[in-house]
């Protein structure tokens, strides 16, 4: 009896492998197909070359969402859906494309002070999911679709914040705001300097930022800085405050 239920258990657990092993295959195959299809769809409306990095959202919906990147260009990345039923990719490459300016301005002035970061720029605008034009400018996509703002996500070292520091991160975004004439919200967090750098590396692969984001990243403080015609808020010294915890 015992003999008849060990081969009845080995036998179970054969079958268990190659099911597993067939839904692997059919999930990379599935995984494959979908990543070309919407690399296709991207090539054939921008004119060049994509690459899928990860799938996600695939089960139990009725679309997959996938972020994507430019074959020449591994930082710029960007999500895009496609529909199951339809076929139709939605994008939001141009976006990406003009957040990344942002993006690079506000990189350079934090360099200018010395301040060591990854960051995360989000548009406060109109829908320009239709736009195809990966040469427009930041002022001709800000006229043609209501541009009002930018969010600004930006994980800061434990060890690095200080008066001075937010001094300067403070100085930085009055920059950004002078040079494009745009509102900067930021949203500034204060990560535990064990994690910084792993949040800082999966921010750089992972487009859609929000809040809640950076949960597992040790986060110890938070604060909220809004720059509008050269004024900031709150001050200072309220800043620190929330960076600290208090």
């Amino acid at each position: 009896m015992k003999e008849c239920i060990k081969t009845i258990m080995k036998v179970g657990l054969i079958i268990m492998a190659l099911t597993t092993m067939v839904t692997m295959n059919a999930c990379s195959k599935i995984n494959n197909e979908t990543a070309n299809d919407v690399c296709a769809a991207l090539s054939e409306k921008y004119g060049e070359s994509f690459v899928a990095m990860k799938i996600g959202d695939r089960f139990n919906t009725d679309s997959a969402k996938l972020f994507v990147h430019p074959a020449d260009d591994e930082s710029l990345v960007f999500s895009a859906r496609i529909n199951k039923d339809s076929g139709k990719v939605e994008d939001n490459y141009i976006r990406a494309i003009i957040a990344n300016e942002f993006k690079n301005e506000i990189k350079e002035n934090l360099a200018a002070y010395q301040v060591p970061c990854g960051l995360n720029v989000g548009l406060l605008c109109h829908d320009a999911s239709d736009e195809t034009n990966t040469k427009i400018s930041v002022n001709d996509f800000a006229e043609k679709y209501s541009l009002s703002g930018i969010t600004v996500y930006l994980p800061v070292k434990s060890s690095f914040i200080s008066e001075d520091a937010i001094d300067d991160i403070v100085a930085a975004f009055k920059k950004t705001n002078e040079t494009f004439g745009i509102n900067v919200s930021a949203m500034v967090y204060r990560i535990s300097d064990e994690r910084y750098d792993a949040c800082v590396e999966d921010m750089s692969s992972y487009p859609d930022i929000t809040n809640t984001w950076f949960d597992s990243y040790g986060v110890q403080g938070t604060a909220i800085i809004s720059v509008k015609d050269g004024v900031v808020t709150p001050q200072v010294s309220e800043i620190i405050k929330s960076i600290d915890g208090e």
